[in-house]
Protein backbone atom coordinates (compact mmCIF):
# COMPACT_ATOMS: atom_id res chain seq x y z
CA UNK A 1 0.00 0.00 0.00
CA UNK A 2 2.62 2.26 0.72
CA UNK A 3 4.58 1.50 -2.50
CA UNK A 4 1.21 2.67 -4.47
CA UNK A 5 1.07 6.08 -2.74
CA UNK A 6 4.88 6.92 -3.30
CA UNK A 7 4.25 6.34 -6.96
CA UNK A 8 1.49 8.30 -6.54
CA UNK A 9 2.98 11.62 -4.58
CA UNK A 10 6.12 11.09 -7.42
CA UNK A 11 3.98 11.86 -10.53
CA UNK A 12 2.07 14.60 -8.08
CA UNK A 13 5.72 16.63 -7.43
CA UNK A 14 7.62 15.64 -10.58
CA UNK A 15 9.83 18.25 -12.38
CA UNK A 16 8.97 21.15 -14.06
CA UNK A 17 9.08 19.56 -17.59
CA UNK A 18 5.94 17.85 -17.31
CA UNK A 19 3.93 21.24 -17.24
CA UNK A 20 2.00 22.15 -20.26
CA UNK A 21 2.65 24.96 -22.33
CA UNK A 22 1.73 28.69 -21.78
CA UNK A 23 -0.22 29.23 -24.67
CA UNK A 24 0.09 25.76 -26.74
CA UNK A 25 -2.18 25.03 -30.10
CA UNK A 26 -2.81 21.00 -31.27
CA UNK A 27 -4.36 21.11 -34.74
CA UNK A 28 -4.95 17.74 -35.98
CA UNK A 29 -5.66 17.33 -39.66
CA UNK A 30 -8.11 15.13 -41.55
CA UNK A 31 -5.19 13.50 -43.35
CA UNK A 32 -3.89 12.15 -39.84
CA UNK A 33 -1.24 14.93 -38.94
CA UNK A 34 -1.12 16.95 -36.50
CA UNK A 35 0.68 19.81 -35.15
CA UNK A 36 1.88 21.57 -32.06
CA UNK A 37 2.74 25.11 -31.74
CA UNK A 38 1.92 28.94 -31.57
CA UNK A 39 -0.44 30.48 -33.28
CA UNK A 40 0.54 33.41 -34.78
CA UNK A 41 -1.34 35.16 -37.49
CA UNK A 42 -5.02 34.03 -38.33
CA UNK A 43 -6.89 34.87 -41.99
CA UNK A 44 -10.32 33.83 -42.90
CA UNK A 45 -9.50 30.29 -44.46
CA UNK A 46 -6.13 29.67 -42.76
CA UNK A 47 -3.92 30.50 -39.86
CA UNK A 48 -0.01 30.26 -39.02
CA UNK A 49 1.44 28.51 -36.33
CA UNK A 50 5.28 28.60 -35.41
CA UNK A 51 6.19 25.27 -34.11
CA UNK A 52 8.34 23.89 -31.74
CA UNK A 53 11.84 24.08 -33.55
CA UNK A 54 10.83 27.23 -35.18
CA UNK A 55 9.37 26.54 -37.97
CA UNK A 56 6.29 28.42 -39.57
CA UNK A 57 3.63 26.53 -41.19
CA UNK A 58 0.42 27.73 -42.96
CA UNK A 59 -2.51 25.58 -42.16
CA UNK A 60 -6.06 25.59 -44.40
CA UNK A 61 -9.03 25.84 -41.96
CA UNK A 62 -10.70 23.13 -44.91
CA UNK A 63 -8.32 20.66 -43.78
CA UNK A 64 -8.45 20.82 -39.94
CA UNK A 65 -10.09 18.06 -37.99
CA UNK A 66 -9.54 18.90 -34.59
CA UNK A 67 -8.82 22.44 -33.31
CA UNK A 68 -7.54 22.85 -29.60
CA UNK A 69 -6.21 25.89 -27.55
CA UNK A 70 -5.64 26.38 -23.62
CA UNK A 71 -9.12 27.13 -23.78
CA UNK A 72 -10.43 23.93 -24.28
CA UNK A 73 -7.37 21.67 -23.41
CA UNK A 74 -4.00 21.22 -21.93
CA UNK A 75 -1.75 21.06 -24.36
CA UNK A 76 1.77 19.62 -23.72
CA UNK A 77 4.96 20.00 -26.13
CA UNK A 78 4.84 16.28 -27.39
CA UNK A 79 1.45 16.52 -28.61
CA UNK A 80 -0.10 15.06 -25.74
CA UNK A 81 -3.23 16.17 -24.19
CA UNK A 82 -6.46 16.36 -21.74
CA UNK A 83 -9.13 17.79 -22.71
CA UNK A 84 -11.36 21.10 -20.56
CA UNK A 85 -14.86 21.80 -19.79
CA UNK A 86 -17.21 20.62 -22.32
CA UNK A 87 -16.69 17.14 -23.21
CA UNK A 88 -18.19 14.39 -22.34
CA UNK A 89 -16.37 11.08 -21.86
CA UNK A 90 -17.08 7.30 -20.87
CA UNK A 91 -14.36 4.88 -18.64
CA UNK A 92 -13.90 1.02 -18.20
CA UNK A 93 -11.69 -0.29 -15.56
CA UNK A 94 -10.91 -3.36 -13.81
CA UNK A 95 -9.14 -4.06 -10.18
CA UNK A 96 -8.43 -6.25 -7.25
CA UNK A 97 -7.69 -6.23 -3.63
CA UNK A 98 -4.39 -4.27 -3.85
CA UNK A 99 -3.50 -6.06 -0.60
CA UNK A 100 -3.59 -9.02 -2.43
CA UNK A 101 -1.03 -8.33 -4.80
CA UNK A 102 1.75 -7.78 -2.06
CA UNK A 103 0.74 -10.55 0.82
CA UNK A 104 -1.03 -13.42 -1.94
CA UNK A 105 -4.27 -13.85 -2.94
CA UNK A 106 -6.06 -15.15 0.40
CA UNK A 107 -9.10 -15.36 1.99
CA UNK A 108 -9.92 -11.18 0.90
CA UNK A 109 -9.49 -11.31 -2.90
CA UNK A 110 -11.95 -9.27 -4.67
CA UNK A 111 -12.34 -8.69 -8.44
CA UNK A 112 -14.52 -5.10 -9.67
CA UNK A 113 -15.54 -4.02 -13.10
CA UNK A 114 -16.68 -0.31 -13.61
CA UNK A 115 -17.99 1.71 -16.25
CA UNK A 116 -18.07 6.12 -15.74
CA UNK A 117 -19.74 7.78 -17.97
CA UNK A 118 -18.81 11.57 -16.69
CA UNK A 119 -19.07 15.44 -17.93
CA UNK A 120 -16.00 17.74 -17.67
CA UNK A 121 -17.39 21.00 -15.70
CA UNK A 122 -14.48 22.51 -15.40
CA UNK A 123 -10.81 21.76 -16.38
CA UNK A 124 -10.33 20.48 -12.38
CA UNK A 125 -14.17 18.42 -11.79
CA UNK A 126 -15.92 15.84 -13.78
CA UNK A 127 -19.29 14.55 -12.60
CA UNK A 128 -21.05 11.29 -13.32
CA UNK A 129 -22.83 8.37 -12.77
CA UNK A 130 -21.81 4.77 -13.38
CA UNK A 131 -22.26 0.94 -12.83
CA UNK A 132 -20.51 -1.69 -11.52
CA UNK A 133 -19.87 -5.66 -10.39
CA UNK A 134 -17.94 -6.29 -7.62
CA UNK A 135 -17.29 -9.64 -6.20
CA UNK A 136 -15.32 -10.08 -3.18
CA UNK A 137 -14.59 -12.98 -0.31
CA UNK A 138 -15.00 -11.85 3.31
CA UNK A 139 -14.15 -13.54 6.77
CA UNK A 140 -16.11 -14.53 9.40
CA UNK A 141 -14.36 -15.85 12.75
CA UNK A 142 -11.96 -17.32 10.53
CA UNK A 143 -14.40 -18.55 7.81
CA UNK A 144 -14.76 -17.47 4.50
CA UNK A 145 -18.04 -15.68 2.41
CA UNK A 146 -17.73 -14.89 -1.15
CA UNK A 147 -20.20 -12.19 -2.10
CA UNK A 148 -21.34 -10.37 -5.85
CA UNK A 149 -22.87 -6.74 -6.39
CA UNK A 150 -24.00 -4.92 -9.03
CA UNK A 151 -24.06 -1.44 -8.01
CA UNK A 152 -25.02 1.90 -9.72
CA UNK A 153 -23.83 5.53 -8.05
CA UNK A 154 -23.39 8.74 -8.59
CA UNK A 155 -19.19 10.31 -9.06
CA UNK A 156 -16.62 13.35 -8.35
CA UNK A 157 -13.94 13.84 -9.36
CA UNK A 158 -11.24 16.61 -8.71
CA UNK A 159 -7.88 17.58 -10.11
CA UNK A 160 -4.96 17.78 -8.01
CA UNK A 161 -1.96 18.96 -10.74
CA UNK A 162 -2.01 19.80 -14.10
CA UNK A 163 1.41 17.88 -14.55
CA UNK A 164 1.75 15.29 -16.93
CA UNK A 165 0.38 12.17 -15.86
CA UNK A 166 -2.63 14.43 -13.91
CA UNK A 167 -3.34 13.67 -10.10
CA UNK A 168 -6.66 13.35 -8.72
CA UNK A 169 -9.17 13.07 -5.83
CA UNK A 170 -12.26 10.41 -6.53
CA UNK A 171 -15.24 9.50 -4.86
CA UNK A 172 -18.30 6.83 -5.62
CA UNK A 173 -21.60 6.91 -3.46
CA UNK A 174 -24.46 4.62 -4.39
CA UNK A 175 -25.91 1.29 -3.74
CA UNK A 176 -25.70 -2.40 -4.42
CA UNK A 177 -27.86 -5.24 -4.99
CA UNK A 178 -26.97 -9.01 -5.03
CA UNK A 179 -25.44 -10.69 -8.44
CA UNK A 180 -26.14 -13.95 -9.36
CA UNK A 181 -28.13 -14.73 -5.81
CA UNK A 182 -28.75 -18.17 -4.70
CA UNK A 183 -31.74 -19.45 -4.27
CA UNK A 184 -31.75 -21.20 -1.24
CA UNK A 185 -32.91 -20.41 1.34
CA UNK A 186 -30.28 -20.70 3.82
CA UNK A 187 -27.52 -18.98 1.69
CA UNK A 188 -28.35 -14.99 0.66
CA UNK A 189 -27.05 -11.64 1.45
CA UNK A 190 -28.61 -8.77 0.75
CA UNK A 191 -27.23 -5.24 -0.68
CA UNK A 192 -26.64 -1.86 0.71
CA UNK A 193 -24.78 1.35 0.93
CA UNK A 194 -22.17 1.76 -1.63
CA UNK A 195 -18.57 3.66 -1.51
CA UNK A 196 -15.65 3.98 -2.84
CA UNK A 197 -13.19 6.90 -2.08
CA UNK A 198 -9.60 7.21 -3.43
CA UNK A 199 -6.57 8.76 -5.80
CA UNK A 200 -5.98 8.11 -9.12
CA UNK A 201 -3.09 9.38 -11.56
CA UNK A 202 -4.76 10.28 -15.49
CA UNK A 203 -1.88 9.87 -18.40
CA UNK A 204 -2.49 12.10 -21.26
CA UNK A 205 -2.33 10.83 -24.88
CA UNK A 206 -2.21 11.96 -28.48
CA UNK A 207 -5.82 10.77 -28.92
CA UNK A 208 -8.76 10.39 -26.87
CA UNK A 209 -7.78 7.25 -25.10
CA UNK A 210 -6.44 7.58 -21.81
CA UNK A 211 -5.22 5.78 -19.74
CA UNK A 212 -5.33 5.51 -15.53
CA UNK A 213 -4.83 4.20 -12.43
CA UNK A 214 -6.27 4.00 -9.00
CA UNK A 215 -6.45 3.05 -5.69
CA UNK A 216 -9.39 3.78 -3.55
CA UNK A 217 -11.09 2.61 0.16
CA UNK A 218 -14.21 0.34 -0.90
CA UNK A 219 -16.70 0.08 1.84
CA UNK A 220 -20.30 -2.29 0.68
CA UNK A 221 -22.97 -2.97 3.87
CA UNK A 222 -24.57 -6.64 3.92
CA UNK A 223 -26.27 -8.86 6.29
CA UNK A 224 -27.47 -12.25 5.07
CA UNK A 225 -27.13 -16.20 6.17
CA UNK A 226 -24.81 -18.92 4.76
CA UNK A 227 -23.53 -22.23 5.54
CA UNK A 228 -20.11 -23.27 5.88
CA UNK A 229 -19.27 -27.25 5.25
CA UNK A 230 -16.01 -28.78 6.59
CA UNK A 231 -13.90 -31.74 5.36
CA UNK A 232 -15.39 -34.63 7.77
CA UNK A 233 -19.18 -33.20 5.85
CA UNK A 234 -20.44 -30.98 9.41
CA UNK A 235 -22.06 -27.82 8.86
CA UNK A 236 -22.32 -24.65 10.15
CA UNK A 237 -25.53 -21.88 9.87
CA UNK A 238 -24.25 -18.49 10.64
CA UNK A 239 -25.89 -14.97 9.92
CA UNK A 240 -23.79 -11.99 9.11
CA UNK A 241 -24.54 -8.07 9.48
CA UNK A 242 -20.89 -6.71 8.06
CA UNK A 243 -19.13 -3.90 5.92
CA UNK A 244 -16.68 -5.48 3.51
CA UNK A 245 -13.48 -3.21 3.78
CA UNK A 246 -10.83 -3.02 1.21
CA UNK A 247 -8.39 -1.18 -1.16
CA UNK A 248 -9.33 -1.34 -4.53
CA UNK A 249 -6.65 -1.09 -7.14
CA UNK A 250 -7.69 -0.06 -10.43
CA UNK A 251 -6.58 -0.27 -14.53
CA UNK A 252 -9.20 1.71 -16.72
CA UNK A 253 -9.16 3.14 -20.29
CA UNK A 254 -10.75 6.59 -20.73
CA UNK A 255 -12.71 7.52 -24.09
CA UNK A 256 -13.92 10.74 -25.33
Amino acid sequence: MRFILLILLFFAFDAPHLQAQRKPVLVKLWDGNDYVGEKISERDSSFTLKLERGKTISIDKDNVWRYYDRENAIIYPDGRFFNKKGYIYWAISAGTNAMSLVQGFNQRWAAHLEFLFNARISNKVNLGAGAGWEANQAEIAGLTLNTQFQSIFIYGRYYLTDTKPRIFAFSRIGVANPAFQTERWFDFHSGGFNTINGFGVHFAAKKDARFQITIGHYMQKTDGQTRFDDAFGESVRTRFDIWIQRYILKFGWEFG
